[in-house]
């Protein structure tokens, strides 16, 4: 038997992987993630070595933040994470380990997963949402993966969010969702009001009843269910699908995404499912192992 092995390079988080070809992972390893292209790119490749060690392996499936070039697999544009522009992600591994690769956007990857062993099988047009370090989109029409001709197709970060201009993007800009709705956007919010300094704290104090707690967790769900609302309606879908570390509080927020969301669609879209992932964390690296089988029309 051999293994498809995968990358997911996050904002925190490397996770390397293999995986079955029923989409089942055999094994999983995780390292911390460094911030500049080059630094990125050792470490992914450092930790795959670790992960395939000996093991037989047909291709490398790359998920990676940022927008993709569909032929190249590199890294054409990251807003949110500027130091790793320009990354030769998939040249790099190609070269280094002489085996077929893709490289598709980390949230594209997550999506694919969840198409293929996941919550998103039987749906036809799906929104999965990833919250977590950033926020980011991928969009699913039939059973497949839609890209876009630039490679942005699904990507939401960067939707504007609010009017005052005091709210800065990682990209340079302002009141982007990612800068009012992402893990660290609630994380400023309660500092700034005296509050918890890390997520899973505000978490814990949400749940006990703390109200500023319980407001900043509001707050980041209404930006986030309303403007994802905003993009449903254009898009038309059947399923929205929230996937990403902040989903991992659980009904406590992704409750309130989904009330948010619901209350601001138009009434034809009120009855669309918002979902849970089932995959959890492991959906980026399932994704891109299936993306790159699929890619390369590996059976």
């Amino acid at each position: 038997m051999s293994f498809t092995a995968a990358i997911d390079i996050g904002g925190t988080t490397l996770a390397a992987g293999l995986v079955r070809r029923d989409g089942r992972l055999h094994s999983r390893l995780e390292a911390s993630a460094p911030t500049a292209a080059d630094e990125v790119v050792a470490a992914s490749l450092t930790l795959l070595e670790r992960v395939i060690g000996e093991e037989p392996v047909d291709a490398i499936g790359i998920g990676s933040p940022g927008t993709i070039h569909p032929i190249e697999g590199t890294v054409v544009a990251s807003d949110s994470k500027p130091e790793y522009d320009g990354a030769r992600i998939g040249p790099a591994i190609g070269e280094r380990f002489d085996l077929p690769y893709a490289v598709t956007n980390d949230v594209n990857a997550a999506g694919v997963g969840e198409l293929a062993h996941g919550i998103a099988q039987g749906f036809s047009r799906v929104l999965v949402v990833s919250v977590g370090t950033g926020i980011g989109g991928a969009l699913l029409i039939n059973g497949r993966l839609e890209e876009g001709m630039h490679g942005t197709a699904g990507e939401l970060a960067h939707l504007l969010a609010g009017t005052d201009g005091e709210r800065p993007c990682g990209c340079g800009r302002s009141d982007h969702l990612e800068a009012v709705a992402s893990g660290p956007a609630m994380v400023a919010r309660s500092v700034a009001r005296g509050g918890p300094q890390t997520l899973p704290e505000i978490a814990e104090l949400a749940a006990g009843g703390d109200p500023l707690a319980a407001a900043v967790l509001t707050e980041g769900a209404l930006w986030l269910g309303r403007a994802v609302a905003g993009l449903a309606n254009v898009i038309d879908i059947d399923a929205l699908i929230l996937t990403g570390g902040v989903t991992q509080i659980g009904p406590l927020y992704t409750d309130q995404v989904a009330a948010a969301f619901t209350g601001e669609v138009m009434r034809p879209l009120r009855g669309v499912p918002v979902l849970v992932g089932a995959l959890g964390s492991d959906a980026p690296l399932i994704g891109a192992a299936t993306y790159v089988r699929a890619r390369l029309g590996i059976g």
